[in-house]
């Protein structure tokens, strides 16, 4: 049905992907959907599968995004990437439970440090403190240096500042910091690693040391009305 729809041909994979990206950085979601439901129709590999699945995600359409994911899957069962994406998807819809079984069957495939990741966000969303304390030390221990491209220091810092937020809940102060001042380390100007280290003082009843880190947070475009809040606090 979809092949009638969409009838013309589709250009070859290197033509086919800088479409892609140029309606993807274009903005162009509904003209990026239909090219890619047009490859997937004409040609529909685990590839192209999971290539639509990513663009039906991009407009919130979680039912088809998975079902794609699930196709693609029944075509290359063992493809580690599309295990990861399932669960990656479970846990960005909040669907908790199918997103704890298919990491175990991930696991089952083979080990894939991205699954550590997974299973940190799985505990985290799932409001399970301990589970995620324990992967996330796990993961700290590992994501160490400044090294690897822009968009996996930002993955990591986004990792950390998550990780840091569970130490806040669970009262572990000491090692959110450590969690925190791994963010800057990762990104110096992150408004939120300051605000996030800020409160980890406030926790711990430093008060002139949160105010500190409030400034730099201000300084780097966060809202400096907190400062405010943590002197009347210190008061």
């Amino acid at each position: 049905a979809l092949a009638a729809a969409f009838p013309a041909s589709i250009p070859r994979p290197k033509a086919l992907a800088k479409r892609l990206e140029e309606h993807l950085h274009a903005g162009e979601t509904v003209a990026g959907l239909t090219l890619a439901r047009t490859a997937a129709a004409l040609d529909p590999t685990a590839a192209r599968l999971e290539e639509l699945a990513r663009w039906y995600n991009r407009v919130d359409d979680y039912g088809h995004a998975v079902g794609l994911v699930e196709a693609a899957l029944a075509l290359s069962p063992d493809d580690r990437s599309l295990l990861a994406n399932r669960v990656r998807l479970r846990v960005a819809y909040g669907d908790w439970d199918r997103a704890a079984a298919n990491l175990e069957s991930a696991r089952r495939v083979g080990d894939d440090p991205g699954l550590d990741l997974l299973g940190f966000q799985l505990a985290e969303g799932r409001g399970d403190l301990a589970g995620a304390l324990a992967e996330g030390r796990v993961l700290a221990a590992r994501f160490t240096g400044r090294e690897g491209k822009k968009h996996d220091r930002h993955a990591r810092t986004d990792f950390f500042l998550a990780f840091a937020g569970v130490c806040l809940a669970s009262g572990e102060y000491a090692e959110g910091l450590d969690a925190v001042y791994a963010a800057v380390a990762l990104e110096p100007d992150h408004p939120g690693t300051h605000f996030l280290a800020a409160l980890m003082l406030c926790g711990a009843l430093q008060w002139e040391d949160a105010l500190g880190e409030l400034e730099k947070a201000s300084r780097c475009g966060n809202d400096a009305s907190w400062v405010s809040f943590v002197e009347v606090l210190e008061i």
